[in-house]
């Protein structure tokens, strides 16, 4: 009875053991494994932000064009109510619309929500609107707010247009190269093919000289 309890207990202490060591080497793979996938991520998010600069450079030079036609406009309408009001209230309001550098300087004040010229009063002192003052504010918002929108919608557009293409070149190189790697294992497996019917004629003539050589051997 000895003898069987101490030949028991013998299986069950190496089972522990065993255990024990599976648990430890479990583990240690674990926590060998987190550090390198942790460096395989933020190289992957640095090398996809890397690839995503170019993109973002080509759609800005792409922006230029239609940013300065839309800024041309712009100085445009400065330069025309500039001469208007110049022509309107140089006298009026000479320290605002004496010159013309006044009159520009003034109006890119006002478009920069600066206050309006107190020489140039919207009401008068009979509580009655001067027309010309409305008229050449309104006008000019209207304008200056439609030159801002313009001028937004065609960045953010030609943003997403170039975003959108750069993707899908991305894709199609990706296609190309995936393309080129089917072609190289096509052309791999066509010489591998060859091998094989080299190596399987080969076989075919070794065969048929060892059956020959039987025959000779059964006739001796």
């Amino acid at each position: 009875m000895m003898q069987v309890s101490s030949g028991n207990s013998a299986p069950a202490q190496q089972a522990e053991e065993l255990a024990e060591g599976l648990q430890g080497t479990d583990a240690s793979p674990q926590n060998r494994q987190w550090p390198v996938q942790r460096q395989s991520v933020q190289e992957s998010v640095l090398f996809g932000f890397l690839s995503w600069l170019p993109n973002f450079g080509r759609a800005l030079t792409a922006c230029i064009i239609p940013f300065t036609a839309v800024l041309a406009v712009f100085l445009l309408v400065i330069i025309i109510f500039a001469s208007i009001g110049q022509r309107t209230w140089s006298e009026q309001a000479p320290d605002a619309f004496q010159s013309f550098d006044r009159a520009f300087y003034t109006v890119i004040l006002f478009m920069s929500w600066d206050e309006w010229p107190d020489d140039l009063p919207i009401y008068s002192e009979d509580e009655v609107i001067n027309h010309k003052v409305t008229s050449f504010i309104i006008f000019f918002e209207i304008l200056v707010w439609t030159c801002w929108i313009l001028l937004i919608k065609i960045v953010v557009t030609v943003l997403l247009h170039e975003f959108a293409a750069a993707g899908l070149q991305g894709q199609e190189d990706k296609l190309g190269q995936l393309q080129e790697r089917l072609t190289s294992v096509e052309s791999k497996l066509v010489a591998m093919e060859d091998q094989f019917r080299s190596h399987r004629t080969d076989l075919e003539k070794l065969v048929q000289s060892i059956s020959r050589v039987e025959e000779k051997l059964a006739t001796i």
